[in-house]
């Protein structure tokens, strides 16, 4: 028989196996993805602060709404190495996002034990909603990393608090902070987490423990504030702090939108899911990997009638419920907050606190992944206590019943399960076809170098672009003279004879109607070309949120070239 150590051993190499294979899927075709997110442009340009001379001090300020600037400096860093490219910025959130299948991993075992990791690992490789972002030059897979490395730095300095955890735990939330304006939310996580712990223990309240918790966590959080202050000032000498809040407010909803944000992300989750295959690979891969690392299942047989029969049970709720992840974790994550493993305790305290507070902000599809990503780990518990049940009951539905009739879980469960219902009966969230989150999009590069093929730079004509950013960035990259432009009215000045403008319909249909625009600038320009731009799912996601209600989105927009009167 095995000892834990193997056991132990064993479970690294399965996660180490099952991120290789996440690898692939985020790396599929990459030569051929391109930019085509309105914010892809942004992390790209600013990463060109490589090649000036006054080196990180020559970050665009235009990067300020958007985020803070881990993303542009490693995108700058990539540039150095592989050279100016779109691949080299799309390369390092593929990074990142394969990074993350290990780090899930390392969080569930740490909350869960032996078993829990190769589960989170799997539904981490398997995530479509994971890798369509990670196949993306945006901070999200880059700040999920992050995210996920301070909650394990914060629950360690939970176990122990002292001077060493407390400036590990600080880096890392200064780290988070510095790829999200949100990221200060793993500090929040861990302080919540420690209150928690006094809340329900007496005895903490009165320890010594308690102290040191709350007093190397104010260290810690200063620790996270010097790191972050630079980034500080340099918001303050380009238009202030004040004024990046002043924006960021313009996207909060309110407490009577947060129904409707939370359905349009939850229809989002669903969309991006690509259907029931990937759940279903990430299910199996899950459940007999932490079977063979279950020394209940060693000692009987690993594919006893029971095991099978709760393996079964669980592909159906996944083929049956398209947010399963979600709803799942909220059936367990109330008995997570009462165990005993501080890993276990932050999760399930990130998770609520998330679930909260992510659909008080415009329900862009990206925001909800760390919460997605906290399911993962969540659940990985929950595989790994029905695994038990199963090996040691006669039946599969014996062992189910026992789960759900757990004291601790009854009454969520019977909540969750009765909502979960009624939500998926009642909205019937669709799922985009799995092959246009994996399918390679070169669209935008196309255009940008037929444009260029027809005007070459060096004929002087110059391109005042109202369009995406990836399209900025590929006429600049060709040398092409370039004009940014603001909106419709900066354009209906009188164009001089050397100009054409590239209008993008994706950027006319978030200011209002396409047509009516068009009408508006026919008074200075005509269209002389049109190209065809089709928009991927991520993309799509941001113009209209709401597309994730439609089995057949509109995903068509067009790239107008037009030229003076």
């Amino acid at each position: 028989m095995k000892t834990a150590g193997q056991y132990a051993r064993s479970e690294g190499l399965l996660i180490a196996i099952v991120t290789v294979v996440g690898a692939v899927l985020r790396v599929w075709a990459l030569g051929r993805i391109n930019l085509t997110h309105f914010d892809e442009g942004i992390y790209a340009l600013s990463g060109a602060w490589i090649f000036s001379s006054r080196g990180f001090a020559a970050l665009d300020p235009g990067l300020i709404p958007y985020a803070p600037p881990g993303l542009p400096f490693l995108i700058g860093i990539a540039y150095a190495v592989f050279g100016l490219a779109d691949t080299s910025a799309i390369l390092i959130p593929v990074l990142c996002g394969i990074a993350t299948i290990p780090v899930a991993g390392c969080v569930a075992r740490r909350a869960w034990g032996t078993g829990g990791g190769v589960v989170a690992a799997a539904f981490a490789a398997f995530s479509l909603f994971h890798i369509a972002f990670s196949r993306k030059a945006l901070t999200d897979a880059p700040f999920l990393l992050t995210w996920l490395t301070a909650l394990i730095a914060g629950a360690r300095f939970l176990e122990s608090p002292g001077f060493r955890r407390a400036v590990v735990m600080g880096v890392s939330v200064g780290l988070a902070q510095h790829f999200k304006y949100n990221g200060w939310l793993a500090g929040v996580v861990v302080f919540a987490t420690a209150m928690l712990d006094v809340a329900r223990s007496a005895e903490s309240r009165r320890s010594r423990s308690l102290r040191l918790t709350f007093g190397w966590g104010a260290c810690a959080a200063l620790i996270a504030l010097i790191l972050y202050t630079p980034w500080i000032q340099f918001v303050e000498h380009h238009g202030g702090y004040a004024a990046l809040v002043r924006h960021h407010r313009n996207y909060l909803g309110s407490f009577g939108t947060w129904i409707a944000y939370c359905d349009v992300q939850l229809r989002q989750e669903s969309a991006l899911g690509g259907g029931p295959v990937f759940p279903l690979l990430a299910w199996s891969v899950a459940w007999w990997g932490s079977a063979a690392l279950n020394q209940e299942c060693a000692k009987r047989r690993f594919l006893s009638a029971n095991v099978v029969a709760t393996y079964f049970l669980g592909a159906a709720l996944f083929l049956v419920l398209p947010n399963f992840t979600w709803w799942a974790s909220l059936i367990v994550f109330p008995s997570a907050m009462w165990s005993g493993n501080a890993q276990a305790r932050s999760i399930a305290v990130g998770w609520l606190l998330l679930s909260m507070m992510t659909p008080l902000y415009h329900p862009y599809a990206r925001l909800w992944l760390p919460l997605h990503a906290l399911g993962w780990i969540l659940i990985s518990g929950s595989v790994m206590r029905l695994q038990r049940a199963a090996t040691r009951q006669e039946s599969g539905i014996i062992a189910l019943r026992d789960f759900l009739t757990d004291p601790r879980t009854v009454a969520p469960v019977g909540a969750a399960i009765l909502a979960a219902a009624i939500y998926t009966a009642a909205v019937r969230p669709h799922s985009f076809p799995t092959g246009w989150v994996l399918a390679p999009e070169a669209s935008l590069r196309s255009i940008a170098f037929a444009f260029i093929k027809d005007h070459p730079p060096a004929d002087g004509t110059t391109a005042l672009v109202l369009a995406r950013r990836p399209l900025v960035f590929y006429l600049e990259l060709a040398r092409c003279p370039v004009g940014l432009e603001s909106g419709i009215d900066s354009l209906r000045r009188r164009p001089r004879r050397d100009e054409l403008a590239l209008v993008d319909s994706a950027i006319l249909r978030q200011d209002g109607d396409v047509a009516d625009a068009l009408r508006r600038l026919e008074t200075r320009w005509e269209i002389r070309q049109r190209f065809d731009d089709t928009l991927d799912p991520v993309t799509l996601l941001d113009v209209n949120p709401a597309a994730a209600s439609s089995a057949h989105p509109r995903r068509a927009e067009s790239i107008w070239v037009l030229a003076p009167r």
